[in-house]
């Protein structure tokens, strides 16, 4: 190996040459470099100097309270005779602080016990050189100590052996003082002093003793204290008197060592401190009750003073001439002077004694010009309940603002033909919709305007003619179905047609924050795939439905990106043990099927219902070449005992995101696992307000605990997958994925279903398939229990559909059955799919779907065909169809349909799966 060799050559001068060598000796030891300096300010080799000089406890010291000093050493020293002393300066004065212990080591301690005259409030210093005037201190090579070393200050460390005492006041102005006036008086101390509490300093008045409390100033030496006066208070002639200790009244004044502050304090002459109350307070006075323009010339003062005899009133701003004094009244007319500009008014009140009150003013503008009314721009909205929302623009008011606007729905241009129900009704926005009107379709409309402005003034004006158009309904639940790096899918449900049937869809893209870019405007379908996209990019999709005649609003604006371009969402198939269940199984959904463990290949073609059970571990990876289904079974305790097995669905790369919802609703935590693809910084909030929070760099993990019965945000600044479990220690409750949040959900509620948003006033329409529809409100933060009638047990109950009426995403889940410790989220409608399998022998399996599906069941064990059919009791829109299987449920068992749906199911063994718990299944 290569060892390094330097050597020093000296020269008769203050400089060092420095020269290294380099030799290829096999199996040399490496050395480490070494420089030695020699000069008039270089230590020569092998001398004993002073490195560095700490304190070993910072904070304040005081009387009788040992200071320890540690000296540390270029090496080793010993005290060979003497008694070394380390001289320290505190305050103005030096002493010195002797040697106690180090002797052989590289580190002496010395300390110093304060005395009663020590005093510093800077921080305390050492002072070179090092007292070895009668000692010896030397290295192991009898090289004697060089004992200066750099002067060395300790900001932080104070001696103070007094308590900190009066100074001075600073006292408030002579005069006289009246109500609502602040007294201050600012007491100075000879030290800085910290208070708790609330200390205070009586004031005697005549009227009777009131206190100066305290305000402010600690961790300073100046303290302030204030007294408002009240208009009980009084002492005009001879001034306030200031009693001579502060009273501490529970409270503490301390200096920083802990010394309790003398109290006693020298007020000085207040003599010419007064205060009296005889004099006009609490006064006010506004014109027309505080309007700010009339359209009229008589006006009226409304006037407020307390302890007032007379009052001055004028137009002039000096409030000294222009009026005449006049007997307190509390109302007043007056005429306005100034047509079409600002009238200003002022007043001033007095007392008895002939104490005059502060100037008021007031101003308001007289305006008689009708206003100059906007231009109105329709938009093409109505509705047969709501006309076109319109916007304004460039209205005047001609002298005085524009107050508001007051709209009207009319048959022709005059307010003559006013509908019935459709009046005037105010607004102040520069756009509005009237809403709330019963509207034909087909039927001309006008809009007429009256704009008022604040001097109470009206033009009315009419709009353009509109009409109410009949286009479809809005998609409110535009949702992402999966991803790649360079492709993203999109769904949605067919809406309402409001007429003719939907006969295409315009879809819009945007990427980033670029221009919006219509796709297609012929798409007949309800999903679409945008394919040559560019990895880890923003794109954002909106869909248009039209009926051949209108076509309906944007959809709900989707927000998404593509995947980053890493292996992990290279593959088309695979999944990730982010629950960490232990003894797992797979099924193959198709014929030719491969699969690899972790890249590791597992060995055979596997065909549909084929099924392969192998040993798992938390963040395994399964990627295979078709189409599959992978769970398994957790249990850390090794028990059969239902709430300490938990049955793990893994998780689909397609569940990837960044913005997840959740719930927790039983046991005393629930643990969430998260594992990152790319960096990330995670935060678990309630309602927006953090709960905790994690850092994650790519490829590793952490689990996040929350411990109130509450909904929650689970948010990432990367691409994480996540998995909930609830329970401690070896307990496993609710074992559920994370799944995307989406406006438009599907499940079955069981006991009862837990529905989270992702923000409040979020109203929603829940769709029962044996049941009357139900409407509700959902609060952030707030989990939302949503039970159904007749049997709710064992997923042999109505499925549920969810639909946000406001476009807010959300999440659901079920309420474990009496049979078991799980919960299985519900799933967006935009995530259903046409094929499905279970890995285990199950006691039921759960289907549901927006439209009467036929499924073809493939029995796992001898491979034979049936088919179900998906029903529901009610023909009302929007409700979804169900069925349920619960005998002969071989493992290996695959469904399948044209039409899409989803599927849940529950094991009835603990073999790579967890007893009786409902689960739900990914499929393709």
């Amino acid at each position: 190996m290569f060892k390094i060799k330097q050597f020093v050559i000296l020269i008769t001068s203050v400089a060092f040459l420095l020269i290294t060598l380099t030799s290829c000796s096999a199996g040399a030891d490496e050395e480490t470099l070494k420089k030695v300096s020699i000069g008039n300010e270089q230590t020569p080799p092998g001398e004993l100097y002073i490195d560095n000089i700490t304190i070993l406890t910072p904070g304040y010291y005081t009387l009788g309270e040992t200071i320890s000093i540690s000296v540390n050493f270029n090496k080793a020293a010993t005290v060979i005779s003497g008694t070394p002393r380390l001289e320290l300066e505190i305050g103005a004065t030096t002493v010195f602080a002797d040697y106690v212990s180090g002797s052989g080591t590289d580190e002496f301690t010395f300390e110093y016990i304060v005395a009663a005259t020590d005093n510093d409030s800077d921080g305390i210093s050492t002072i070179s050189p090092l007292d070895v005037s009668s000692a010896t201190i030397e290295d192991d090579q009898a090289n004697a100590l060089t004992d200066t070393f750099t002067n060395k200050s300790f900001p932080s460390v104070f001696v103070d052996t007094q308590a900190p005492s009066f100074s001075s006041m600073t006292l408030p102005a002579d005069g006289s003082y009246i109500i609502d006036d602040i007294l201050n008086f600012a007491v100075t101390f000879d030290e800085s002093v910290v208070v708790t509490g609330s200390p205070r300093i009586e004031l005697q008045l005549d009227s009777g003793n009131v206190f100066l409390d305290y305000k402010n100033g600690s961790g300073t030496n100046t303290l302030n204290f204030e007294y408002t006066i009240t208009s009980a208070d009084n002492d005009p002639t001879d001034g306030v008197l200031l009693s001579s200790a502060i009273e501490l009244n529970s409270g503490t004044i301390k200096d920083g060592a802990g010394h309790d502050a003398s109290l006693a304090i020298t007020p000085g002459d207040t003599s010419g401190i007064k205060v009296t109350n005889d004099i006009p307070h609490t006064i006010s006075f506004s014109i027309n009750s505080g309007e700010s323009a009339t359209n009229q010339t008589s006006a009226t003062l409304s006037i407020t003073a307390s302890n007032a005899n007379e009052m001055y009133i004028t137009t002039d701003a000096s409030c000294s001439t222009g009026g005449s004094w006049q007997a307190y009244a509390t109302s007043l007319p007056w005429t306005l002077s100034s047509l079409n500009s600002v009238n200003n008014v002022y007043i001033k009140f007095r007392t008895v004694t002939l104490y005059e009150s502060d100037c008021l003013s007031d101003d308001i503008i007289h305006d008689d010009i009708a206003p100059t009314p906007p231009t109105i721009s329709l938009n093409t909205d109505a509705t047969t309940s709501a006309s076109d929302s319109f916007s304004l623009a460039s209205a005047d008011g001609t002298g005085s603002s524009i107050a508001g606007y007051e709209v009207a729905i009319s048959t022709s241009p005059a307010d003559a033909d006013i509908l019935p129900g459709a009046s005037y009704t105010p607004f102040m926005s520069a756009s509005y919709q009237y809403t709330g009107v019963t509207l034909t379709e087909g039927e001309q409309y006008y809009l007429i305007l009256k704009t008022i402005d604040s001097a109470g003034n009206e033009t009315i004006t009419s709009s353009s003619s509109w009409y109410v158009l009949a286009p479809p309904n809005k998609i409110n639940n535009l949702s992402l179905v999966e991803r790649t790096t360079d492709s993203i899918k999109i769904a949605w449900t067919t809406p309402d047609p409001n007429g003719p049937a939907i006969s295409a869809y315009q879809i819009d893209y945007k990427e980033g924050v670029g221009n919006w870019q219509t796709i297609t405007a012929t798409h007949t379908l309800t999903d679409f795939t945008h394919t040559g996209l560019t990895p880890d990019t923003e794109y954002s999709y909106r869909v248009y439905a039209t009926n051949g005649a209108y076509n309906s609003e944007s959809s709900n604006i989707l927000i998404s990106e593509t995947l980053p371009d890493i292996p992990i969402f290279q593959s088309n198939y695979m999944a990730v043990n982010v629950g960490g269940a232990t003894s797992c199984r797979l099924v193959s959904l198709e014929d030719g099927n491969s699969f690899e463990h972790n890249g590791t290949p597992i060995s055979g073609t596997f065909n549909k219902t084929d099924t392969h059970s192998f040993t798992c571990a938390q963040f395994d990876t399964i990627e295979a070449t078709g189409k599959f289904f992978v769970a398994g079974r957790r249990s850390d305790s090794n028990s059969t005992s239902a709430s300490k097995n938990a049955n793990i669905v893994w998780n689909p790369t397609s569940w990837v995101g960044k913005s997840f919802l959740f719930n927790h609703t039983r046991q005393s935590v629930s643990n969430i696992s998260i594992y990152a693809y790319t960096d990330s910084e995670i935060e678990i909030t309630r309602n927006g307000a953090v709960v905790t929070s994690a850092s994650l760099v790519a490829g590793t993990s952490t689990t996040l605990t929350v411990s109130t019965y509450a909904s929650y945000e689970l948010n990432s600044t990367g691409y994480i997958l996540a998995y909930m479990m609830a329970g401690t220690g070896t307990d496993h409750v609710d074992p559920k994925p994370l799944l995307p949040t989406a406006t438009d959900i599907i499940g079955f509620p069981s006991t009862t279903g837990n529905i989270t948003t992702a923000a409040s006033s979020n109203s929603v329409t829940i769709y029962n398939s044996e049941s009357i529809t139900q409407t509700a409100t959902l609060t952030a933060g707030t989990t939302y229990a949503h039970t159904v009638s007749g049997n709710r047990n064992l997923y042999d109950t109505q499925a549920t559909r969810i639909v946000s009426d406001v476009s807010i995403p959300m999440i659901g889940n079920s309420t474990a059955d009496s049979n078991g410790y799980c919960a299985a989220p519900f799933v967006p409608t935009a995530l259903m799919k046409n094929s499905f399998g279970i890995n285990t022998n199950a006691d039921f399996v759960a289907f549901t779907s927006l439209s009467p599906a036929v499924i073809t069941v493939i029995d796992g064990s001898d491979g034979t065909s049936s088919t179900i059919t998906l029903t529901r009791t009610t023909d009302e829109d929007d409700v979804p169809y169900r069925a349920y299987l619960s005998t002969n449920i071989a493992s290996g068992s695959v469904f399948e349909s044209p039409d899409k749906f989803q599927a849940w199911y529950q094991p009835n063994n603990n073999s790579a799966s967890g007893d009786e718990d409902e689960t739900v299944l990914f499929g393709w």
